[in-house]
């Protein structure tokens, strides 16, 4: 490796672990995470939760990786209750991105050929974005 071959070869490394990162999400269908921005205690989830707090959470989630392929009905009360919101694949990182005022209690996959009311979604997730320089301190 050399000093022209060095930002590809980054780049590639890069690539890597995030194909590795979201075929692992892809797995898990959804992973509820305990504070905002992916932060804080983690789960994994393919089938319907009833009560996070259940499952080792202090009170509810507050960020959601939502893997491609399924939609996933979230509530903010337990046993699907209270606001619910259904999400699309992406990344919520707060409450708010997924239209609730408050955390996730209880989650659910919901079937693809299931016809959900519009009003019901929650705001489309926003994109990941990955930007690569060309030279160092994140010139070129």
């Amino acid at each position: 490796m050399n000093a022209r071959t060095a930002p590809f070869h980054l780049a590639l490394a890069v690539m890597t672990m995030a194909s590795m990162t979201f075929a692992t999400q892809a797995v898990a269908q959804a992973s509820f995470y305990e504070k905002e921005a992916y932060t804080g205690r983690s789960l994994s989830a393919t089938e319907q939760i009833r009560n996070l707090q259940r499952q080792g959470f202090n009170q509810a989630a507050t960020s959601v990786v939502v893997a491609k392929g399924k939609r996933w009905e979230v509530c903010d009360e337990v046993r699907f209750r209270g606001n619910c919101m259904v999400l699309r694949p992406g990344r919520y990182p707060s409450p708010a991105a997924m239209g609730l005022n408050d955390r996730v209690a209880s989650a659910r996959a919901l079937p693809n050929d299931e016809r959900i009311a519009d009003n019901r979604y929650a705001p489309e997730p926003v994109p990941a974005q990955l930007t690569f320089y060309a030279r160092e301190n994140f010139r070129g």
